[in-house]
């Protein structure tokens, strides 16, 4: 099947209250989450939430300043394991794949592909406290314009590379 979302803030989002972990599971089928506004989510986990991917075709899409394509912020964490997943984002200080403070994302098999178009605009990028890992699977970090990179970290941010492919392109 086909889940196609379109919102102004998030196309999909998913966030703990009170004590509970809230979690977004795509394991199969094909998942359109598509934003247009400045700061757009087209995936976004908050506030110690999980997205998991462990199969299925994902494309997330955003056309505006400041917006991710997918997004954990505030301690949650991103699983992917399996499947496609795509990020695209256009608009300056967008970016494909965006892990906040204190967030992570374990990328462990699949085909990752992060596509960025705009000023600032990176392809992965961890912020303040944020871990990328990468232990397998095929992640592609690509961006177009000026002060971009393919994949970057913030301050005390971590980058684990240990096997997979991992080719980035600005």
């Amino acid at each position: 099947g086909q889940l196609t979302a379109e919102g102004e803030v998030a196309g999909i989002r998913v966030r703990s209250y009170y004590g509970t972990t809230g979690t977004i599971t795509i394991s199969g089928g094909t998942v359109i989450a598509n934003t247009q506004t400045s700061d757009g989510k087209g995936i976004c986990a908050f506030d110690n939430s999980a997205i998991i991917i462990s199969g299925g075709v994902v494309k997330a899409n955003t056309q505006a300043t400041g917006s991710q394509g997918i997004y954990a912020g505030n301690g949650s964490t991103i699983t992917i394991s399996g499947g496609t997943v795509t990020a695209d984002t256009q608009g300056e200080s967008s970016h494909g794949i965006y892990i906040g403070d204190g967030g992570t994302i374990n990328i462990t098999g699949g085909e990752v592909t992060a596509n960025t178009q705009g000023k600032s605009s990176h392809g992965i990028c961890g912020g303040s406290n944020s871990t990328i890992t990468i232990s397998d699977g095929t992640v592609t970090a690509y961006t177009e314009d000026e002060d971009g990179y393919g994949i970057c970290v913030g301050n005390r941010g971590k980058l684990e590379i240990t096997d997979g492919t991992v080719i980035v392109d600005t």
